[in-house]
């Protein structure tokens, strides 16, 4: 796979499936002073997980708290210069390759270093 491969740190934090509720996170961290990199909510009920990277994992923990539990994960950031259909291609075909099972795979747009794809698998030690 031609990309580049480091981990970074996720929060998650599950909210209240209720207007406003991902608002509030984001308004915690802008005043924490706090950038997010990349975002995904996935519905689950009553609930929401919104998992997040984020250029301050420390601080950000430290505004989410108040709004509930905040938990952290290491997680891949996989690079790419490709279109991000083709990256993803390439990303889950080399996991499948090696017998890993991703669990949550999300993807964003930054700037020179072109697609950024995380992805949290069954076991970051693989």
């Amino acid at each position: 796979m031609s990309a580049h491969q480091t981990t970074v740190i996720q929060l998650s934090i599950l909210l209240p499936n209720i207007p406003g509720s991902i608002a509030r996170a984001r308004d915690a961290l802008t005043r924490a002073d706090v950038r997010i990199k990349a975002m995904t909510c996935s519905e689950g009920g009553e609930s929401s997980w919104v998992h997040l990277i984020v250029d301050d994992p420390e601080e950000a923990r430290k505004a989410l708290e108040p709004l509930g539990k905040v938990s952290e994960a290491e997680v891949y950031a996989i690079r790419s210069q490709k279109r991000l259909h083709e990256a993803i291609a390439d990303i889950t075909r080399d996991f499948a390759s090696r017998n890993v099972n991703i669990r949550n795979l999300y993807s964003t747009t930054e700037g020179e270093w072109g697609n950024v794809v995380y992805v949290s698998t069954e076991s970051q030690d693989d």
